[in-house]
């Protein structure tokens, strides 16, 4: 999911979820992963820290009042999560007995 031209939230698997910023290396573009989060709602979250806690506001109880008003719309997000296994069993089932 692309959040702007430098930073974007991919799954990398079906546990793990990584916030993404775009670097420029030795003139070669390649993307940094800068957090690993188990929900969509937890990487936003992490970026709502990385956003609005590094702007350098002075005032400490106008980025508390933003975080609050970004996480409850981050947790209002519907999101639904479809499974990537292929057998009826899931993987991480323990056999019965």
């Amino acid at each position: 999911m692309k959040i702007s031209n430098d930073i974007k939230i991919e799954a990398v698997d079906d546990r793990n979820i990584c916030i993404l910023k775009k670097m420029v290396v030795k003139g070669e573009e390649q993307w940094k992963r800068l957090g690993y989060y188990t929900t969509p709602q937890g990487a936003l979250k992490g970026m709502v820290n990385d956003e609005i806690i590094g702007t350098g506001l002075k005032d400490f109880q106008v980025v508390c009042n933003k975080i609050d008003e970004l996480y409850k719309i981050i947790d209002g997000l519907s999101v639904k999560l479809e499974s990537h296994a292929k057998n009826k069993q899931d993987t991480y089932d323990l056999p019965e007995e």
